[in-house]
């Protein structure tokens, strides 16, 4: 019985081997296919002893390569690859990109893959990135604000749009190009940092967080500093990674908040002073205040004092009166 069952589980397996739709393969440690499946000639269009006769390297696109044998040493060491992508070059010279999925098994010493053609997928993909590309290059070029680009490891400037050559002061963008952003900065920024040093640490904060917002100070070609606004975005596309960075000039701001800051000090000042008046004007009525209820108690003493001498006026005079 379990004979039977064991008989018939291998032959629903090579039932599907060879009806699916999907590239199905195995290959050994070296980079060889030992079994592939009707799809895969399909697909690539090789006859089944071409396709066993070479390293299954060698239908792959030469930018994948490396990466393939990367993967398939990976999936070796792990057990497993899930969703790689990459490139064969079929038989009449079209190229395909598939996604794998692949086991290995280690008692065999195979591995067992699935691929399916995401070639469709990956034009879309593209035509969505080059819609979206236009859409970009529209902005970079009609943003009033200065839009650039930094590339590592040296992170020079790699574009710049036309309100960058305008800010900066510049004639075109080759006096901007490769370019370090530290050499349109003075020397010192306002904390008493170096420029070229904090502009590393900036960098390094946008690469390790995703984005970095901060206010720099900048030099025009022809010398003269002002204070911006910089936004850096770290940016993964197609596998480069870089920096994209607005820059908005803010002297008017700045002019604002210092014209602020000296109308609120001459208030303060203000303020100050006529605290100061009004308090001598306190200190001054506190003063008469003193004065006056002093002689309000000396008209009282007097007062008290005439009256006594009138008593004793006319005390006197009763006795006067009884002596005639």
């Amino acid at each position: 019985m379990e004979d039977n069952n064991k008989i018939n589980s291998e032959s629903d397996c090579e039932q599907f081997f060879s009806l699916s739709s999907d590239i199905m393969v195995i290959a050994d440690p070296n980079g060889a296919f030992k079994r592939v499946n009707p799809a895969c000639l399909k697909v690539l269009g090789y006859s089944e002893d071409e396709i066993l006769s070479k390293p299954f390297i060698d239908f792959v696109y030469p930018d994948d390569k490396q990466s393939t044998l990367d993967e398939m040493a990976r999936q070796i060491k792990i057990g497993y690859s899930s969703n790689f992508e990459n490139r064969y070059i079929c038989k009449n010279g079209k190229i395909l990109w598939f996604s794998w999925h692949s086991s290995f098994n280690k008692d065999k010493g195979v591995t067992y893959a699935i691929a399916r053609d995401i070639t469709e997928h990956k034009r879309l993909e593209e035509e969505l990135l080059k819609a979206s590309g236009h859409r970009y290059k529209a902005l970079f070029l009609s943003s009033r604000d200065a839009i650039m680009t930094l590339e590592p490891p040296e992170w020079k400037f790699t574009s710049v749009n036309p309100a960058t050559i305008k800010l900066f002061g510049a004639s075109s963008e080759g006096d901007l190009l490769y370019h370090e952003p530290w050499v349109l900065s003075p020397l010192l920024q306002p904390d008493g940092s170096r420029s070229d040093e904090k502009s590393k640490e900036m960098i390094e904060k946008a690469m390790k967080e995703g984005s970095n917002f901060f206010e720099w100070t900048h030099k025009r070609l022809n010398g003269d500093e002002f204070p911006t606004e910089v936004l850096l975005s770290k940016v993964e596309q197609n596998s480069n990674t870089f920096l994209h960075a607005v820059v908005r000039d803010i002297s008017e701001r700045k002019k604002i908040e210092e014209k602020i800051k000296e109308v609120n000090k001459e208030l303060e000042t203000k303020i100050n002073e006529r605290t100061e008046e009004l308090s001598n004007r306190i200190k001054e009525l506190e003063s008469f205040n003193k004065v006056m209820i002093g002689r309000e108690l000396k008209m009282v003493e007097l007062k008290k004092e005439n009256e006594e001498l009138m008593e004793k006026i006319k005390k006197c005079n009763d006795s006067d009166n009884k002596n005639i």
